[in-house]
């Protein structure tokens, strides 16, 4: 229903997965993919300074860079952090995939807009400012944080917050309500609600391939080469629900908090709560913060 309303806010007069297609065609060229991604970082992280969202790790930016050759046939984009306890790596890193240069002009320009303005936005969003550095450098700056803390990354902690974070941005005022952002953080977010069903369908209720395919076409509204990548990838990976669990578990635990604190709750003060619990399972998160165990959806 979102993703049929925010198309239609964008063009009436067109089908929404028509609007989205056109959505596709804004994209940076191959020579200005990193500077566009480097700018939203820019843009980002001076919205989260302003509203007071997140606490921020020492670390100003991570650097910004084309993905390592031998990386680019699984990765499309990824944030690269050191280890809790490295003393000797400290730089973080944002990585960008760009079209291979053998690539023929119109393969190029398929390539290029899953790149498009609005996703990779949600993609910068998602990987730097608020998410993925915030998080894991941020757990490098706090002295008090235990061992286990540092080490324990739990997929539906980390992947959770960093796909809730995606929405939160947007709802918090990032963008001045353009629906051409929202559109694609909708379309990101129908991504991985598809996961959650085809992860399980594929492994426990006899969902075939071809139709786990046809799934993501028509309720994620992906297109088709896309749907097939993520089908085949819910053959080896059945958990990968845990990105729509988590963000579900952290909407619950805020609206939990928010009640608890009335009047004294603010957005922001939340968000460094969970933070400054480190990356284990939301459940102990709750009872930390709530004082009591709860049901975490």
């Amino acid at each position: 229903d979102s993703f049929v309303a925010t198309a239609r806010r964008i063009d009436s007069n067109k089908a929404p997965d028509a609007v989205a297609a056109e959505l596709a065609k804004d994209h940076p060229n191959a020579d200005t993919l990193i500077s566009t991604a480097r700018n939203q970082l820019i843009a980002l992280r001076k919205f989260i300074v302003d509203r007071n969202l997140t606490p921020l790790p020492p670390e100003q930016m991570p650097t910004v860079a084309p993905t390592p050759t031998f990386e680019r046939a699984l990765i499309e984009a990824e944030e690269d952090s050191p280890g809790p306890y490295d003393k000797h790596a400290t730089e973080a890193f944002y990585f960008v995939t760009p079209p291979d240069a053998e690539l023929t002009p119109e393969q190029r320009e398929d390539y290029l807009r899953a790149y498009n303005i609005p996703v990779l936005n949600n993609v910068s969003v998602h990987e730097v400012f608020p998410d993925h550095f915030v998080q894991l450098m941020l757990m490098r700056s706090l002295p008090d944080l235990s061992m286990v803390r540092r080490l324990s990354q739990t997929n539906s902690n980390v992947e959770g917050w960093a796909h809730y974070c995606e929405q939160m941005t947007l709802d918090e005022g990032f963008g001045g309500d353009d629906p051409k952002l929202r559109l694609g953080q909708i379309v990101d977010a129908l991504l991985r609600d598809a996961r959650y069903v085809v992860g399980i369908k594929l492994h426990t209720d006899g969902m075939t391939v071809d139709q786990a395919t046809d799934f993501f076409v028509k309720e994620g509204h992906q297109p088709l080469p896309i749907a097939r990548k993520e089908a085949e990838r819910g053959t080896s990976d059945p958990t990968y629900l845990y990105y729509a669990l988590g963000k579900l578990e952290i909407m619950k635990l805020r609206q939990d908090w928010k009640a608890k604190m009335g009047d004294k709750f603010t957005i922001g003060d939340f968000h460094r709560h969970f933070l400054e619990a480190g990356t284990v399972p939301i459940k102990i998160i709750r009872r930390e913060m709530m004082g009591h165990d709860g049901p975490l959806l």
